[in-house]
């Protein structure tokens, strides 16, 4: 689907220019994971495993950096994600002759 494509480039964007941002290496690999899989069901042990490290590390590190936990962020960005799907939805049915 053109919307849903078009979401996940945005937020792959806004990711990696927010990764210039001093955060810690595996904060920057987590968010990048997140982003690159928003549409899928993951979960923190699933980010965790692919990162290498116990669920618990990454939540502290995560949690020092971003001042919310893997699971909080994840929410944050699906929400998002639907937020922004649904919005282009509506202006695409604005734009679109009867």
């Amino acid at each position: 689907n053109f919307f849903f494509n078009s979401a996940l480039v945005d937020l792959t964007k806004k990711v990696r220019h927010e990764n210039q941002l001093n955060l810690n290496p595996l904060t920057n690999l987590a968010r990048e994971y997140i982003a690159s899989h928003l549409y899928e069901p993951i979960t923190r042990q699933d980010i965790a495993i692919d990162l290498d490290v116990t669920p618990n590390y990454l939540d502290k590190v995560f949690k020092a950096d971003m001042k919310k936990s893997v699971n909080e962020y994840l929410k944050q960005e699906k929400l998002n994600l639907a937020k922004q799907l649904i919005e282009k939805e509506m202006i695409f049915f604005l734009f679109t002759p009867i």
